[in-house]
């Protein structure tokens, strides 16, 4: 579940968060002893990522559609429990990368992940954030907290699969009024495509990402937007 998730729901919008070989992603799968509450792990350019996945189904679902969910308080420390890989049982898998983290200056990216629905009073437990580690700097602002239930999983995987650089897409996009000067200029001349760099609110930016999501961005760097006033 762990796995699928990273490959399926992470890797479409973001390509350089995993590895691509086989035996690098077989390797990111953490699992029995010594794990430390971690199912999946990998750092990549300076981001550590990390997944706890929780499956339950059957009449184990039916009969507790909501939950607390249980492990997710020790899933906060894993942090912490990286950084004193020296003097805890740790997992091999698990070790190597603890050992090549660069506290200073990685980034952190945990996903609790459940099937079922969290109760109402754990929703925004997430915003709660990571154990704090007093040797490590700065790490609040380098730490994304995020628990995952059934509902929210579907609106990720639905998000991943709506990034897709062969469907044409049109946004509607308004530059900032300056003062002295036009909204936008243009680079180019006519028998080039036209470039236009202009100022966008920060505002706007922001209900183009809640109304599109994912498919805002081009994960191919060769394509481009083309558009018109």
């Amino acid at each position: 579940m762990a796995r699928f998730f990273a490959e399926e729901v992470l890797r479409p919008r973001s390509p350089a968060l995993l590895p691509f070989a086989e035996e690098d992603i077989q390797a990111c799968v953490v699992d029995g002893k010594g794990d430390c509450g971690v199912d999946f792990i990998s750092r990549e350019d300076g981001v550590v990522l990390i997944i706890q996945a929780k499956y339950s189904g059957g009449k184990k679902l039916t009969k507790r559609p909501y939950e607390d969910p249980p492990d997710f308080e020790y899933f906060r420390g894993v942090v912490e429990r990286l950084k004193s890989y020296q003097r805890l049982e740790m997992c091999e898998a698990l070790r190597e990368v603890a050992a090549d983290i660069d506290w200073e200056t990685d980034r952190f990216q945990l996903y609790y992940l459940t099937l079922r629905q969290l109760a109402a009073n754990q929703e925004q437990a997430a915003e709660k954030g990571v154990v704090q580690v007093p040797e490590v700097p700065f790490l609040e602002e380098r730490v994304e907290l995020y628990l995952l239930d059934e509902n929210k999983l579907n609106l990720e995987l639905r998000d991943a699969l709506a990034v897709d650089d062969s469907v044409a897409k049109t946004f509607h996009l308004v530059f900032s009024e300056n003062e002295d000067s036009p909204p936008w200029i243009r680079l180019g001349d006519s028998s080039a495509r036209p470039c236009f760099v202009g100022r966008v609110s920060g505002a706007q930016l922001a209900e183009l990402f809640t109304r599109h999501k994912s498919s805002l961005f081009g994960l191919n760097i060769r394509n481009y937007y083309s558009g018109h006033k």
